[in-house]
């Protein structure tokens, strides 16, 4: 169509406006001059009328192609789209009512979902999101998602994972007629024993009293009594357990490893400990994330949770360097990690860092001078480690209870195969477990864990002993026989079949003493 050379063409679809009438428009202005001003001012006026119409019909505004003759406004558009890479739509970058955003061979479109954003808005919005290779490097690296909206990510799953009926206190500790004994002799609720008063109050203290996660410094012998010292400063602990048999040399090329959750003192993370020392019959190395009351262990949780900090928390900073010395142990050959609540945070830090060692291959470091400090509390410094090969994280295998963490996603590959092994366990009415494994929406929260991901249907609470160990107990324990029961996922049901068919959890057949026989190959 000659006489259109020129002509921007931008047509409403029909919509009806609050009144009911029945509108459609159609924006015409004349041909400007050839010069650069008149250009301007048509794409001006173009983008004022667009503008309009978007806000008063919400309609779906097109600038079309006239006889494959574009205006300058079009041809603008259009250099737009094509700059953008086939898998990066508008509407990944949309905020407020943008809705929806589609290009198509002829013309660029754009939905005005709730008549707010106007095209101007919207090809900027376009500009911006060209993915440079700096901007898909940080798009594709998991550690900026987890800080890239780490308030709207940590509140919305927070409110996401309270979506339940509201029994909050059950969803931590368990339906009340369990509260009462008689227990199992590795309960939690067995702590409360009022014929061990002083273990009750020393748990009590723990928990109730603000302390400091640090070793304490060495003036406190002579100028403050020990109690004193007991109650201000908990720094994490590294301890050990011997087996069901209480021997610490049984299986000497594995090394289990045990991360406590939130208000958990030495107490009764050496119960924990010793749980699944009789379950699984080996020594466990307690990795003790000591309690500093329920305010700062929250903190402690959003921060490694949210926001991928340079200095991460303590018990974080404690627990790399046992996982790397067992990785990079040539005497073991299976490193396995059990991690509950926020455990379960801390060894997805742990990850993160591993694959941060596989990144600094190709970087120079300056060796680090030791600090005339006490090693427990020396700040981590992944300079200080050498890179872990596949080989050697592909003996790292990660089971998870409750699993809270935003994301905990595999290292690298190992001959073909995803490594670590990461298996992930939540009760459906678990608050915890519903902001990492069991989240509701996880892809608009930015939760990721790779992994088979197993639920416990209509079951409630938090507690590692009493709400996770004594179910797999029950169904899949069986006397002195070593592996499981039965070869069924009970009494959890596996969440993502399609990406791990026929899967049997492997932790099972570590059951009184039991080993699987070859690694399970995983899905991306």
């Amino acid at each position: 169509m000659p006489g259109n050379r020129g002509v921007c063409h931008v047509e409403g679809r029909h919509r009806r406006s609050q009144r009911g009438a029945r509108v459609s428009t159609t924006l015409r202005h004349p041909p400007p001059s050839d010069s650069s001003q008149g250009c301007e001012r048509r794409r001006s006026a173009t983008v004022r009328r667009v503008r309009l119409a978007g806000r008063v019909w919400g309609s779906k505004c097109s600038a079309p192609d006239h006889a494959g003759v574009r205006s300058p406004f079009q041809a603008w558009l259009r250099r737009t789209r094509n700059s953008r890479s086939a898998d990066m739509s508008i509407n990944e970058k949309s905020a407020g009512g943008f809705a929806k955003g589609t290009h198509d061979a002829d013309g660029a479109s754009e939905w005005f979902g709730n008549g707010r954003v106007d095209a101007a808005a919207a090809v900027r919005r376009a500009r911006a999101a060209r993915p440079t290779e700096a901007a898909e490097a940080i798009r594709t690296d998991r550690s900026y998602v987890i800080g890239g909206r780490a308030w709207n990510d940590l509140l919305g799953g927070v409110l996401d994972a309270l979506s339940i009926p509201p029994a909050y206190l059950s969803s931590l500790l368990g339906l009340p007629w369990t509260w009462l004994p008689p227990h199992h002799r590795y309960s939690e609720f067995g702590l409360l024993d009022v014929w061990r008063p002083a273990r009750v109050l020393g748990f009590v203290a723990d928990v109730v009293v603000p302390s400091v996660p640090a070793t304490p410094p060495s003036f406190t012998p002579p100028l403050l009594p020990s109690i004193v010292e007991r109650l201000f400063w908990h720094p994490s602990l590294v301890l050990q357990r011997g087996d069901h048999n209480n021997s610490y040399t049984s299986y000497p090329d594995e090394a289990w490893l045990f991360v406590n959750g939130i208000m958990t003192n030495d107490a009764l993370a050496q119960l924990n400990a010793a749980y699944l020392a009789d379950l699984f019959h080996r020594p466990i190395t307690l990795i003790q994330n000591s309690t500093g009351g329920l305010a700062e262990d929250l903190l402690e949780c959003a921060l490694d949770k949210a926001w991928d900090w340079t200095r991460i928390s303590e018990a974080a900073t404690k627990t790399f360097p046992v996982v790397y010395d067992a990785l990079k142990d040539p005497r073991r050959t299976r490193v396995v990690l059990i991690a509950h609540s926020q455990g379960t945070i801390i060894a997805s830090v742990v990850l993160r860092y591993m694959q941060r060692l596989g990144e600094r291959r190709a970087r120079a470091f300056r060796a680090v001078e030791p600090e005339p400090v006490y090693p427990d509390d020396t700040p981590l410094d992944l300079a200080d480690f050498d890179p872990l090969e596949p080989s050697e994280i592909a003996k790292l295998e990660v089971y998870c209870f409750a699993n809270c963490a935003t994301t905990m996603c595999y290292v690298t590959t190992h001959q073909g195969t995803p490594v670590p092994w990461i298996e992930s366990y939540g009760n459906e009415f678990d608050i915890v477990a519903r902001l990492g494994v069991l989240a509701p929406d996880p892809a608009k929260r930015g939760v990721r864990i790779d992994g088979p991901r197993y639920k416990r249907k209509r079951a409630w609470g938090h507690l590692l002993a009493d709400h996770y160990l004594q179910g797999i107990e029950r169904k899949q324990r069986k006397d002195r026989k070593r592996g499981p029961k039965t070869e069924t996922a009970a009494p959890y049901i596996l969440l993502n079949a399609d990406k791990f068919p026929d899967h049997v959890p492997r932790l099972y057949q570590y059951l009184n003493g039991g080993k699987p026989l070859t690694r399970v190959a995983a899905s991306v």
